[in-house]
């Protein structure tokens, strides 16, 4: 939409109002038709992560491994699937789209692909962000997502092909915060999702890489 269109100004309004200062707020307020979404994205990115501590950011020889939480899988309208870390998250007549790709059996297709210099892990997800209606006691039930996190964080902690330094656990921080550490990653694996698609793109274009299976 041009940045002058009605339905525009009410997003970026809501925005505003709901979420000020947030990434996607600055990205509605910076927009114009002439500008890449992704490259002005990128650009306020790099801006904010200018100011984040060397401590918060991603070390050296890491992986960031992005989890899709909440939404999906804590929904019985939208998940049919308990045992996500064998089985993935199954959609229900209301869903088509599988949104949990990292079961068991992708997480071992990915381990041999991680380069020999990776010594920590970051595992980044939160079932907090959703788009649904919390009042709805369904939403309160997070069962499925911690024991599904707790797997894959176990996966690398005690892995006995590849031993790993340090498997750091970022849950349930704020959607800025897990842009940013996503995006500055030098590696990154992805999760189901259109978030985590652009998270990948972001990433690799600020100059690292995704690892698929």
């Amino acid at each position: 939409l041009e940045a002058d269109h009605p339905k525009f100004l009410m997003q970026r309004e809501r925005w505003e109002s709901l979420y000020p200062g947030s990434i996607q707020t600055e990205v509605l307020q910076r927009h114009t038709r002439l500008r890449d979404g992704m490259d002005l994205l990128a650009e306020i990115v790099l801006e904010r992560s200018a100011r984040v501590a060397t401590s918060e950011k991603p070390a050296r020889n890491s992986l960031t491994v992005h989890l899709r939480l909440g939404d999906v899988l804590d929904s019985p309208k939208l998940n049919r699937e308990t045992d996500v870390w064998h089985r993935g998250s199954t959609p229900s007549p209301w869903s088509h789209t599988v949104y949990t790709r990292g079961t068991q059996k992708y997480f071992e297709v990915i381990l041999p692909k991680i380069p020999k210099a990776v010594r920590t892990i970051y595992v980044v997800g939160s079932f907090n962000h959703t788009m649904y209606d919390e009042s709805d006691p369904s939403w309160n039930n997070h069962t499925i997502s911690v024991e599904y996190r707790n797997r894959v964080v176990d996966f690398f902690r005690h892995n006995r092909r590849r031993k790993f330094n340090e498997v750091v656990e970022y849950f349930e921080r704020s959607p800025d915060d897990d842009i940013i550490f996503m995006a500055t990653s030098k590696l990154l694996v992805l999760s189901g999702g259109s978030f985590t698609h652009n998270m990948g793109i972001l990433c690799t274009r600020l100059g690292g890489r995704v690892i698929d299976v």
